[in-house]
């Protein structure tokens, strides 16, 4: 909408870009649309092909399916399996979207109700300044699962879909020095590829490895209603 010189006005309840591990890679059907933004060469510079591609394992490691990835020749932003955290991702699109005089971004605004009529639409947003009300000729909800938006219009926790009962847990696997040396866990001794997921009814998970260097992310399912508190004592 930017790009179109259209008003726009991102409301995000947090104070700043989201550092918490959360998507690392987007197929090609993602990249034509991080294409459609403008930004796609920004992230395959920034970020990496997995040269080892993405397999499906069960919990003793063997081998179900997998995805290879194409060759270095045949590689381009457009038909590659792109990896880059989330949190980069989103650095990427804010500096693109600061290019634009149309488009704005008000931190630490929460949106708490939604009202619409004949003419406009309307959020009532908690601020840092106390509630405001904002109206606009349309109101686009990217809040994810938990959403305020979808919420205010099918009901509180009442809307098409079905949830799981596990919550999912990201972490990145940090790195350790030793004689100043940076050191990261060796996934590779295990058997694990750059990227896979273990298919299993009760252990199930995923590893793959989200930067150039090294470095991997483990994601697992959770019992659900946790805080985050309570999670990293687990």
């Amino acid at each position: 909408m930017a790009q179109a010189n259209i008003d726009v006005t991102l409301l995000d309840l947090g104070s700043a870009l989201d550092e918490r591990p959360r998507a690392t890679h987007y197929s090609p059907p993602a990249s034509k649309e991080l294409e459609k933004a403008g930004v796609l060469q920004d992230v395959w510079d920034r970020g990496f092909v997995p040269h080892e591609g993405i397999a499906w394992k069960k919990l003793d490691m063997t081998r179900i399916a997998s995805f290879p990835p194409l060759p270095p020749q045949m590689q381009t932003p457009e038909n590659g399996l792109l990896c880059l955290p989330l949190n980069k991702l989103g650095r990427v699109f804010l500096e693109h979207i600061e290019k634009y005089p149309s488009a704005k971004i008000l931190w630490s605004h929460e949106v708490i109700g939604i009202e619409q009529n004949e003419k406009e639409a309307t959020v009532i947003v908690k601020t840092p300044e106390g509630e405001k009300r904002m109206s606009a000729d349309y109101i686009i909800g990217c809040d994810g699962a938990n959403s305020k938006i979808r919420r205010s219009l099918f009901g509180d926790w009442v809307f098409p879909g079905f949830t799981w009962e596990e919550q999912i847990v990201a972490t990145n696997v940090f790195p350790s020095f030793c004689f100043l040396t940076q050191v990261y866990y060796p996934f590779e001794k295990h058997g694990v590829e750059g990227g896979q997921f273990i298919v299993d009814p009760e252990h199930w998970h995923m590893v793959t490895r989200i930067s150039k260097d090294g470095m991997y992310r483990v994601s697992y399912g959770e019992l659900t209603g946790l805080t985050h508190e309570q999670v990293s004592q687990i």
